[in-house]
């Protein structure tokens, strides 16, 4: 016997990507990297469509992150350049070569493993 009420009581499978997804204006830069990286992992696992990924983060956006997410929409622009041009945007240049030294062309740590390092 099919009941579907058996089934409204499953959690939803986004619920733990969504419950950990700050609201987000794009003025603090460390949120906002976290929002992205956030978004970006949800898109790697559940492999979604541009359009469902907007829609997703849309009620999480504020301000002129919200603004832009719309322009996203509207153009049906790709996330991955929707994603590019939210940095461009919204971290300064002098604070993205800051990020860029300390995450990627950074020394070696001593005692870091090389996996790790790469």
């Amino acid at each position: 016997m099919f009941t579907p009420h058996l089934y409204q009581m499953l959690p939803h499978p986004f619920t733990p990507f969504l419950n950990v997804l700050p609201l987000e204006d794009g003025t603090d830069v460390k949120v906002l990297c976290e929002f992205l990286l956030k978004v970006i992992k949800l898109c790697q696992v559940e492999q979604m469509t541009d359009c469902a990924i907007y829609d997703l983060t849309y009620p999480y956006c504020r301000g002129d992150l919200l603004t832009s997410v719309t322009h996203a929409i509207t153009t049906g622009e790709n996330f991955e350049d929707f994603h590019a041009r939210s940095l461009g945007h919204f971290i300064p240049s002098r604070e993205m070569l800051q990020l860029r030294i300390a995450r990627y062309e950074r020394v070696q740590w001593e005692g870091e493993h090389f996996s790790t390092y790469l």
